[in-house]
């Protein structure tokens, strides 16, 4: 028997590829094939001085010494598993395994500790026959390899539950497989979760738990007091069943709201859904996920309960593929909720007579011990659990009921405490809370006594400095905290100071953004208490002044850049305090100055970022309450008309542009007025109007010498000639010329949005010329600008005009490639824009003669939830009528090619110029000769007189096209 390792240990995990399915077909042979598979690895372990300290079924722990042993035991496992005759009916056994080398603690023959944590997330990931090494493993090793064994890099991958991503290796063993899969780690699926900042103890339990109860219902609900972990555990839940949700898992954080009517705005914030002119948000959002294989958590749901039912009822019953895990203090009540109370970690026993205290060894079992000794382990590097401080680590988990908030709450208080201190504290804590027996006393006033303890434990600065930051709602900057939290008894030069205190004391958490810049925030449970402490001191009404006056200064000092070059800088800064912007909104609507000045600075931010209901909401709300004129009412009009524009309200846009022009030219605004007079007169070619006003916003924009402005206005000019005068050619050659000139400038002042949507323009006059080799190298400069700025829409667009360029040159496998990337952007901004990339990738499947594909896409287009315009309803009946055609039905076709021509004004089939090229004569023309034209006028007919309702439950009868 080898010496048990200590110290810096290599560990090697593994276990059996689908051995569960084995098991249930094979149970016999699995079995004989576990007990040959045990010898094996038992033996090359051991040969190799290797300790096996654990096996599960049939997974396997090892600890080495050396890094060298670990890596020959390893290659011997590998190599015995690939020579060894196994039962015919299981066939080879492949193990997968993770090795790494680190620290951990052995307690009575096991090991803890992150090392462990790591080496399981490496064999995690891992595929059957695959060995993944960490980068530390790989470094004490790579030099020793035998010559023809070699490491593959695969690169940086997160793991669950780690803090960091780790460098991952590949092991290649001469005559064994050594081509696998991606690696199926976090980064490999979409999703949003945040890196954990700490590690995640325990939970095994509850997260086998709740996923099984994931497996069966669409919707689970986490409920308990705060404090106890429900976040935490829904991401913990979310890392593990990311795999099974091919579209990811996204998370929306609902804590920083306060109205229940955000709660649709904000998830389709962060599911990058834009709205659509007259569609309600939830039926737009619905839209996105109906085919979605999607995760979606709702965090914090207990203050927006009902916003939160409506929205899960609303998605459920429309998206068969979402399922929905929600975290708050009390279930969502909508049909089909399973409701998982998540209880506190466990706790080691009191002490009696027949319960003796248990050993330091022993009470690592028990995760609130786990929890609380690792963090103070952070806490105080010199802390170790030990006989000496057992009974005080076991007394303080049981006294705070194994509330995870609660022990890492008291765990940073061991770098000025000993633990039999805080120990002491709390048992004196409690007593006063409690008349009789301890079990009586709640969780929630266990979590109250606690933080109360932490409050009284600061200096009355920090105190001060903890209710007033309690106002903020997203999170914070240094200067924000200074600029709202600095009056008397603090000075502003103490902010830094006090707000550091509050991080090591782990009131307040600091996390540096891409940016590099610092943003603090609070745990929801410790911000409502800073709240009610300021309430209780009188003090909220000026707090919320100060964060009003601050937050509008912000904006206004913001809103310049926000349609400039530089706007995506400046929108990513309105967007991290945008949670605060609205909480300040809120509030100033008491005050009719403060909120018109605040919310004319954000009409570009709510337009660059299409929360153009939200925006319109409030601008209507605040500028009713300000009816006198201002600058101000100038400004905001502005911004509702260019809202209503974007939102295809043209009627709205132009009574709002036109009074903002009104005003503009009373104060002699030259700036304001050139922009207004410059949005007035898109809305006029986009609804059809004569009224032009180019020119004097041309003209304004020279006078006041801003250059920027001038190109924009020569970009609408440009592109307006080309959208609208296509059939014009001298028009047309003006507004390239036009267009040219905008681009020289944008290029100068590295505009890539600008840059992006001239191209984008350009590229329809290169495709009426068939250059396409032009109009090509024009579409993809201007979507990787658009990719650069974050543009999902505009990348759309020229995506579509990409697809006409491939059509023309008959790539269309090209086409399904590109239809298929605009569909997965999942923003379509309008219907149409939806129905359109399904048109041309029903049709690109048609021409190449792939007549199944093609058929379960026309159907599509015909069920989208939302009814596209009638065009499109054209398009489909006539890809279904050219199915048909290919079978040789063509009497049917001729009934489907009549339903086509219904829906459309002149009674024609009129596809886009770049699909009828190829679809009349190939179908069309095929059918009338092979019916002649008498019967093929008769059935044609017959399809032209039915109804739309009629048509469509013709057209979705159709059978499929299997036999082809």
């Amino acid at each position: 028997m080898p010496a048990t390792p200590t110290g810096t240990i290599t560990f090697l995990f593994t276990d059996i590829e689908g051995s569960t399915r084995l098991w249930e077909q094979f149970p016999a042979p699995m079995q004989r094939a576990l007990s040959r598979h045990d010898d094996l690895l038992r033996q090359a372990i051991e040969q190799n001085q290797g300790y096996v300290f654990k096996t599960v079924g049939d997974a396997f722990c090892a600890a080495f010494s050396t890094a060298p042993a670990a890596l020959a035991a390893t290659v011997a496992i590998q190599q015995a598993l690939a020579n060894e005759p196994w039962p015919t009916e299981i066939g080879q056994i492949k193990v997968r395994m993770g090795l790494h080398t680190g620290v951990a603690e052995k307690r009575e023959g096991d090991y803890f500790g992150q090392t462990l944590n790591r080496v399981a997330r490496l064999q995690g990931v891992a595929y059957g026959g695959q060995v993944l090494l960490s980068n530390v493993t790989k470094e004490l090793i790579n030099s020793l390899l035998p010559e023809s064994f070699s490491l593959v890099d695969l690169g940086e991958h997160r793991l669950k539950d780690l803090t960091n991503p780790e460098q991952l290796f590949q092991l290649v063993i001469p005559g064994l497989n050594s081509e696998f899969p991606p690696l199926k780690t976090i980064g490999t699926y979409p999703n949003n979760l945040p890196l954990p900042t700490t590690s995640f103890i325990g939970r095994e339990k509850e997260i086998a738990e709740i996923k099984e109860l994931l497996a069966k219902s669409r919707l689970v609900t986490l409920t308990g007091v705060g404090g106890t972990g429900k976040t935490r555990l829904s991401q913990a839940v979310a890392e593990e069943v990311l795999t099974e949700f091919k579209d990811g898992v996204c998370l929306v954080e609902l804590a920083p709201l306060s109205d229940s009517s955000l709660v649709i705005q904000e998830v389709s914030q962060v599911l990058k859904v834009s709205e659509k002119p007259g569609q309600p948000m939830l039926a737009t959002i619905i839209e996105r996920l109906k085919s979605s294989q999607l995760l979606l958590i709702l965090d914090n749901c207990e203050h927006l309960i009902e916003g939160c039912a409506n929205l899960s009822g609303g998605l459920l019953a429309n998206c068969p593929n979402l399922k929905i895990l929600a975290t708050s203090r009390e279930g969502l009540n909508v049909r089909g909720e399973k409701v998982y109370r998540v209880p506190s970690l466990g706790v080691p026993p009191a002490i009696t007579q027949t319960q003796p205290l248990n050993s330091s060894e022993n009470l690592v079992k028990y995760e609130s011990v786990r929890l609380f000794v690792e963090r103070a382990e952070v806490a105080n590097q010199q802390f170790n659990l030990n006989e000496r401080n057992s009974k005080a680590v076991a007394e303080i988990c049981r006294r705070l009921d194994g509330i995870p908030l609660a022990l890492e709450l008291a765990a940073v208080r061991v770098k000025s405490l000993g633990v039999e201190q805080i120990a002491e504290k709390l048992i004196d804590r409690f007593r006063l809370l409690t008349t009789g027996n301890r079990n009586d006393l709640p969780r929630q006033q266990t979590l109250r006594a606690l933080i109360d303890w932490s409050y009284d434990l600061l200096s009355e600065p920090e105190k001060v400095l903890w209710q007033r930051l309690s106002v903020f709602a997203g999170g914070w900057t240094l200067e924000a905290a200074e600029a709202v939290c600095a009056r008397a008894p603090i000075e502003e030069w103490e902010v830094l100071d006090l707000l550091s205190q509050l991080v090591d004391k782990s009131l307040v958490v600091a996390e540096e953004q891409a940016s590099s810049q610092i943003r603090y925030q609070m745990l929801e449970t410790i911000r409502e208490y800073g709240r009610e402490k300021l309430d209780e001191r009188g003090q909220t009404e000026t707090l919320k002044q100060q964060m009003i006056s601050y937050f509008r200064e912000f904006i206004e000092r913001v809103e310049p850049h926000l349609y400039r070059p530089e706007r995506k800088t400046w929108l990513a800064k309105v967007v991290e305090d945008y949670d605060n912007i609205r909480i300040a909104l809120t509030w100033s609507l008491t005050n009719p100055a403060n909120s018109l000045q605040l919310a004319a600075s954000l009409g570009w931010f709510w337009y660059h970022k299409s929360y153009y209901r939200e925006g319109i909401g409030w601008l209507e709300e605040i500028l009713n309450n300000n009816p006198a004129p201002s600058p101000a009412r100038a400004k905001a009009l502005h911004g509702l008309g260019q809202l209503y524009f974007y939102f295809n309200n043209f009627e709205k846009a132009q009574l709002h542009l036109e009074e903002s022009i009104s005003l503009w030219r009373q104060y002699n605004d030259k700036s304001g007025l050139a922009f207004a007079l410059l949005y007035l007169t898109i809305t006029f070619c986009a609804s059809g109007k004569k009224e032009r006003h180019f020119q004097e916003a041309r003209s304004l924009f020279q006078e006041v010498g801003d250059e920027w402005g001038y190109a924009v206005n020569l970009f609408y000019q440009g592109s307006e000639k080309i959208l609208y005068h296509a059939l014009e050619p001298e028009l047309v050659r003006l507004g390239a010329l036009e267009l040219e000139e905008s681009l020289k400038t944008f290029r100068q002042m590295e505009d890539y949005w600008s840059i992006g949507g001239v191209l984008l323009y350009l590229s329809p006059i290169a495709i009426r010329e068939k250059n396409f080799s032009k109009a090509r190298t024009l579409l993809e400069e201007s979507i990787r600008m658009f990719e650069n700025e974050g543009d999902i829409y505009r990348i759309q667009t020229g995506i579509q005009w990409l697809c006409q360029v491939a059509f023309y040159q008959k790539s269309y496998q090209e086409v399904v490639n590109l239809c298929q990337k605009g569909l997965n952007l999942n923003q379509s901004r309008s219907r149409e824009t939806l129905a359109l990339f399904i048109t041309t990738l029903g049709f690109a499947q048609l021409f190449q003669s792939k007549f199944e594909q093609a058929n379960e896409v026309f159907y599509e287009l015909l069920n989208l939830p939302i009814k596209p315009q009638k065009n499109f309803l054209s398009f489909g009946f006539a890809g279904f009528a050219g199915v048909a055609t290919a079978k040789g039905d063509h009497l049917f076709a001729a009934k489907l090619y009549g339903l086509a021509s219904s829906f459309t004004e002149d009674m024609v089939i009129a596809l886009p110029e770049y699909i009828g090229e190829v679809f009349k004569p190939k179908y069309l023309d095929e059918t009338i000769a092979v019916l002649g034209k008498e019967a093929y006028d008769g059935a044609f007919a017959e399809g032209q007189a039915m109804s739309l309702e009629e048509a469509i439950d013709f057209a979705l009868h159709i059978p499929s096209a299997d036999k082809l």
